[in-house]
């Protein structure tokens, strides 16, 4: 532990652990590279957590926290090292986590599966964050109850659809006109859709599904896919080993290291090149300023609006914080 603290110290994380009272080993270690600290605290909206396994010695579970920056890349927030997975480690981890920000920054939207001592410990560190479930974690656990009800790919393909439709619903009465639907699809199969509201609907569908979760920033980020990603990023350069705490560091370094060489380059990337199909008059203020992903988003809203299909927009804008179609005012001298 020395070693540990000693090479944290040496390359400026900030960091914070917990000992046994009785025999001083190690409980938990939570830290932050300072890369990572810069970018958090310049992108702080959205952040992503999910624990990984086998990657140290000891067999503790490793907890990352990943955020996105607004060219859309992926960067490490912060790793925690813990000796379980119940609620009062996870309000510790998000604790530390939150000491991190500086005054006045907020994360608006927190990404996570299914863990019932993660999302407590969330709704009672982080209240005004808006807590998004994964689709793909809620969807596997679906597949596991519905294949057995289907006997062809077709039935099955048609209920995917159905609860897709479900899902991305964007007003509330659109979901209950969907919810139907998909309760008339399953009316031989009382099992499955009893499951789907006991387990999901009823409880959850303000954490999953669109009409209420794109009420906040979320940026279009449904899925934990960006920190599994970054699991599989950290174990290929840990090769699979299950190492010790000074080793896991320095390979927390390396990832930090790319990441930050990526990033800086997309960021530059949109201040020095632009593209053609951003040459709207309305939006030459921005050319430079905004990324190439928010001025794509604010494109597609205007080919929305010159195509007269505007559909439901305003669950857009607060998705996005940007202008949609549906202000029209807005985008004026269109070319």
């Amino acid at each position: 532990m020395q070693i540990v603290l000693q090479l944290l110290s040496d390359h400026q994380y900030t960091y914070q652990y917990t000992t046994d009272s009785k025999t001083g080993c190690l409980t938990n270690l939570f830290f932050v590279h300072p890369t990572s600290l810069d970018i958090w605290r310049a992108f702080p909206w959205i952040i992503e957590i999910d624990a990984t396994y086998k990657t140290n010695v000891y067999n503790m579970p490793l907890v990352e926290i990943v955020g996105v920056t607004p060219t859309g890349k992926t960067f490490s927030i912060a790793h925690a090292l813990i000796e379980n997975e119940q609620h009062a480690t996870y309000t510790w981890v998000l604790q530390c986590l939150r000491s991190t920000l500086e005054e006045g920054l907020v994360v608006r939207v927190a990404l996570t599966d299914r863990d019932l001592a993660l999302m407590k410990a969330v709704k009672d560190v982080m209240p005004e964050t808006k807590l998004i479930l994964c689709r793909i974690h809620i969807w596997r656990n679906i597949e596991l109850h519905a294949n057995p009800s289907f006997r062809s790919k077709k039935d099955y393909g048609l209920f995917r659809h159905r609860w897709d439709q479900l899902v991305n619903s964007i007003t509330v009465k659109e979901y209950a006109e969907n919810e139907q639907r998909l309760k008339v699809f399953l009316a031989d199969k009382p099992n499955l859709y009893k499951y789907l509201q006991i387990q999901w609907l009823a409880s959850y569908k303000e954490l999953f599904v669109s009409c209420w979760v794109d009420q906040h920033r979320n940026y279009r980020n449904y899925t934990t896919n960006r920190v599994e990603s970054e699991h599989s990023l950290l174990k290929s350069v840990m090769h699979q080993k299950r190492l010790t705490f000074h080793r896991i560091v320095e390979c927390v370094n390396s990832v930090v290291s790319g990441q930050y060489t990526e990033i800086k380059g997309s960021l530059e990337h949109c201040r020095q090149y632009n593209q053609n199909k951003h040459n709207y008059p309305c939006l030459k203020d921005l050319l430079g300023k905004a990324s190439h992903v928010a001025l794509q988003i604010m494109v597609d809203e205007i080919d929305r609006l010159k195509n007269t299909v505007k559909g439901t927009c305003q669950s857009a804008g607060v998705r996005y914080g940007l202008v949609v179609a549906c202000h029209e005012g807005v985008y004026k001298n269109m070319r």
